[in-house]
């Protein structure tokens, strides 16, 4: 069983044939095809597999944690990449820049990622899946959005709404954004309503002008964009708006004036 193996470079050590490792390559468990391909990345050039089972991530100077390697930006790369993500000691930091680091690579990621987001534990890495599932196909996108979209962390759930907000199939999750508008959750909100304006949902009018009374201010702020985005001259003769150009947050009175043309 390959799963057995402690890890991929230990199936690469077991006597196991070239061509069992290629039909395992095939399965139909994401798991298997990620072990497989790394071990016979191990066989094949194991100078590259050692950099990138060793590669350590670098600090941006906003304080990002993210793997810059060039070495990592090739398709070869991404089942090693899968293989440290299984790796739950790793820091949670270092596992979540794998995430975007194994999308990156240009190699199969989708399955892998969805896979992932089922038991992954920690909320970090599970917002990171989230948000590269903007990049995926839409079948692959729909199997982990419909997991990310009701977790239990709140940033995890606005990295899902963020990324539907980016797809350019999200739409199709309209009844999911429209059904965030009431989370309890200010960053979840905030992320809904910004959706609905990217994506044009008109039938998020009502709820968008019932969170400009919302009690956090990046919501109301987000929903002020939204309206003007979806209809200005509409939005301009929403009441609320008036009231908004008083409002606490100076940022959200200064999106009501603009929108009034003041």
């Amino acid at each position: 069983d390959a799963l057995a193996a402690p890890s991929a470079r230990a199936l690469a050590d077991a006597p196991v044939s070239d061509t069992t490792l290629a039909d395992l390559v095939r399965s139909p468990d994401w798991r298997l095809r990620a072990r497989a391909a790394a071990a016979l990345q191990w066989r094949r050039d194991p100078t590259f597999a050692e950099a990138v089972a060793g590669l350590g991530p670098a600090t941006t100077r906003t304080g990002a944690v993210r793997f810059t390697d060039r070495r990592l930006r090739a398709p070869e790369a991404a089942p090693l990449l899968v293989e440290r993500l299984l790796d739950t000691t790793a820091p949670s930091a270092e596992r979540a820049a794998l995430v975007e680091a194994l999308r990156l690579s240009g190699g199969e990621w989708e399955d892998a990622a969805v896979g992932l987001l089922d038991a992954e534990a920690d909320p970090a890495v599970r917002e990171q899946l989230a948000a590269v599932l903007r990049y995926a196909a839409p079948d692959v996108a729909s199997s982990g959005l419909a997991l990310v979209v009701a977790d239990p962390a709140g940033a995890v759930r606005a990295a899902a709404l963020r990324t539907i907000g980016a797809r350019d199939d999200g739409a199709r999750y309209s009844e999911v954004v429209l059904a965030a508008f009431g989370d309890t959750d200010a960053e979840v909100r905030a992320a809904a309503v910004r959706a609905a304006g990217w994506l044009g949902l008109s039938d998020a009018w009502e709820g968008l002008v019932a969170r400009l009374s919302d009690a956090d201010a990046e919501v109301r702020l987000k929903a002020v964009a939204a309206l003007e985005r979806l209809d200005a001259r509409r939005a301009a003769a929403v009441p609320a708006l008036t009231v908004l150009t008083r409002d606490p947050d100076a940022r959200v009175a200064r999106a009501a004036e603009r929108v009034l043309g003041r």
